[in-house]
């Protein structure tokens, strides 16, 4: 919101396919699953749908309230949005834009979710990099396709059981 305030949204819908389809890189993506309730994500607050496009007032006063507020056209992702003031965050320059970035605890990580199409090496890598920083809490799921459904199946391992997998 004019170069002042940054959003992070998450979502309460795990495993939906649409989900995946849009945001998941078509199933070759993540998800990363967070403890709600952890003090690092204080603030964080459901998206009100609408069909009504909110107004900020021309002091920016609301602005904050008015980044909680989507199309009702999304109401099934199930949205949830935490804000921060830009001037409190890391910037990193990617391709010539700045990236904001507030490091969340480690502790309020509780899993990674692998789409059923994402890549064996990658999931190695992920894994590798959680060991390396001492995050053997962080579950690894992994989604597959369902046989007889529309939906996932999660088969879920430990970040070491990885390292025992030929590859």
């Amino acid at each position: 919101m004019h170069n002042t305030i940054g959003v992070a949204c998450f979502t309460s819908v795990k495993n939906g396919p649409l989900m995946w389809a849009h945001y998941g890189d078509k199933h070759k993506g993540v998800m990363l699953c967070f403890d709600s309730k952890h003090s690092a994500l204080h603030g964080l607050r459901p998206v009100n749908y609408s069909r009504a496009r909110p107004c900020v007032d021309s002091e920016g006063s609301n602005a904050g309230e008015a980044l909680l507020v989507k199309s009702s056209v999304w109401k099934r992702e199930k949205e949830w949005r935490l804000t921060a003031q830009l001037s409190q965050c890391e910037v990193k320059m990617m391709s010539g834009v700045p990236v904001y970035i507030q490091r969340p605890n480690r502790e309020c990580f509780v899993s990674i979710t692998f789409g059923c199409r994402a890549d064996d090496a990658f999931i190695r890598a992920v894994a590798n990099g959680l060991r390396q920083w001492n995050m053997k809490h962080c579950r690894l799921r992994r989604l597959h396709l369902c046989e007889k459904t529309y939906s996932f199946k999660v088969r879920e391992t430990m970040v070491e059981d990885l390292f025992q997998l030929k590859g």
